[in-house]
């Protein structure tokens, strides 16, 4: 059972991750205005009395030794999963529908992407509706093939909430600690938002949880993989890479560690170099290259990095990969270009350092 004397940390973590969705909540942009309940409720923020209602009583069933029984039933989890995956398939066809007028063309891009490829076009040369260029990386849109052909690229994050939620199974030590993973994402409005906005940057999100869970339980093989995966996908990803190769000299040494690199470097080399090759002046000057140097415009292009030295000098203190990955994106939360993909990352991982990384420091030998 869950005491709140004994478990000062998980506490403060969920009190923490429910400020983090109401600071969220106000850095949202305006909803539809021809939808008056809707806009009324989100932008007044009203939305909060029912959201802070709804932790509230979460808090009370986690915390309060009055719920010891209902913590201890094995169904809960289940339960609390099926509304994650009901909801995830709810909210993207919500999406679709076009129910948030500043919802993100992420979801056309893809599809605009895979249609030029497939047409014979060089693909970064296409914009979407909006105008904009197509800014992810290959693998991103290469991965969304399948789901174009099943009907739209977005059912990809259902895989996503269903592959989030089976790495909180195996982070899990107990019933508990798994009750608390599932509703610290079922309280997390940035996961909503974005599928209500048929946002990719769950499919970048995703990749880094289940990277970190195979690197923690030793799958460095397959860890490497993900993460040439990571580096072929969005331009945020790369700010980890150097925490994840320190992670790698830290648990085998220097020369295993330039090995899983090097797998690394050629899995995202297969699928980056051939559209380099195909036409280089546009994938460094305008997408996805060009494109991604513009999110940071003048001096702001020393925040990589600085979040790339926070997340080393964390790593080196704590030893510990969840935490030093939540802290990695802390800086950009206020920064209006990427305060959505990175809120969720500080949230998902704040929540996996809570069930299943607190002792990661002892499960990492310290090499001389």
């Amino acid at each position: 059972m869950l005491k709140l004397k004994d478990n000062e940390i998980l506490v403060t973590v969920y009190l923490t991750m429910v400020l983090l969705n109401i600071w969220f909540v106000f850095l949202l942009p305006p909803i539809r205005s021809d939808l008056p309940p809707l806009h009324f409720w989100v932008d007044t923020k009203l939305m909060l009395i029912p959201y802070l209602l709804m932790c509230s009583t979460i808090f009370i069933f986690l915390f309060s030794e009055k719920c010891n029984s209902v913590l201890k039933n094995a169904q809960l989890p289940k339960f609390l999963s099926i509304i994650l995956i009901i909801g995830s398939i709810i909210f993207t066809f919500i999406g679709n529908y076009g129910a948030i007028d500043n919802g993100t063309d992420n979801d056309e891009a893809l599809s605009v992407w895979i249609d030029a490829l497939l047409s014979g076009n060089f693909p970064y040369s296409a914009h979407t509706q909006l105008g904009n260029p197509i800014s992810p990386f290959p693998f991103m849109p290469i991965y969304s093939i399948i789901y174009k052909f099943m009907g739209d690229v977005s059912f990809q994050n259902i895989v996503n909430v269903t592959a989030i939620i089976y790495i909180i199974y195996c982070l899990s030590e107990n019933n508990v600690k798994l009750i608390f993973g599932l509703s610290s994402l079922i309280i997390s409005i940035p996961l909503w938002y974005l599928l209500l906005i048929q946002s990719d940057h769950l499919t970048v999100v995703t990749p880094m949880a289940l990277t970190t869970y195979l690197l923690l339980i030793n799958r460095f093989i397959y860890g490497s993989f993900l993460v040439g995966f990571l580096i072929a996908s969005k331009g945020y990803a790369w700010l980890i890479i150097p925490t994840i190769i320190y992670y790698f000299t830290i648990k085998e040494g220097s020369c295993k560690s330039l090995i899983y690199f090097a797998i690394s470097a050629i899995i995202a080399g297969i699928l980056i170099v051939p559209f380099i090759i195909w036409n280089p002046t546009i994938f460094f000057n305008v997408a996805p290259i060009g494109l991604n140097n513009s999110y940071f415009p003048g001096l702001l292009k020393v925040l990589p990095l600085i979040s790339i030295i926070i997340s080393l000098l964390s790593f080196h203190l704590t030893r510990n990969l969840f935490m030093s990955i939540a802290l990695t994106y802390i800086i950009f939360m206020c920064y209006q270009m990427m305060y959505i993909r990175t809120s969720i990352i500080i949230l998902i991982f704040l929540m996996m350092w809570c069930i299943g990384g607190i002792n990661n420091i002892n499960k990492i030998k310290r090499m001389a």
